[in-house]
């Protein structure tokens, strides 16, 4: 087994580092968004987040991208704290969970929204 080298002075940063969940849910939209065979893609895809301040039916609205293909997004229940945490640049992740193929398709896409927080050491 290899041990990284350390300095004995180094803080461990990762200590301080916290995250929340904030959402795990199934992208919205997704039926509007996909081509045929879109699952196939999109689990080998990292997923992002961005702010659709244009759209005409959430003012909230929140758009899902796997790599820089738009899959749908984030559900209008939860989309107003979403869209609040990224735009006060609070750092926020999403993250893949499932896709599902076989299922209907509100349930084929299954996804996590981190709030990750780091804490300095007093």
């Amino acid at each position: 087994m290899v041990k990284p080298f350390t300095h004995s002075e180094e803080k461990d940063l990762l200590s301080n580092l916290s995250k929340t969940l904030l959402f795990e849910g199934y992208v919205a939209g997704f039926q509007y968004y996909s081509d045929k065979d879109t699952e196939w893609g999109i689990m080998r895809q990292p997923i992002k987040l961005i702010r659709n301040t244009a759209n005409e039916y959430d003012e909230f609205a929140t758009a899902v991208f796997a790599g820089d293909k738009m899959i749908g997004y984030v559900p209008r229940e939860v989309s107003k704290s979403i869209a609040e945490k990224l735009e006060s640049e609070e750092v926020i992740e999403a993250e893949l969970v499932e896709v599902d193929p076989s299922a209907p398709d509100q349930k084929k896409v299954l996804f996590r929204i981190w709030n990750y927080n780091y804490e300095e050491a007093t």
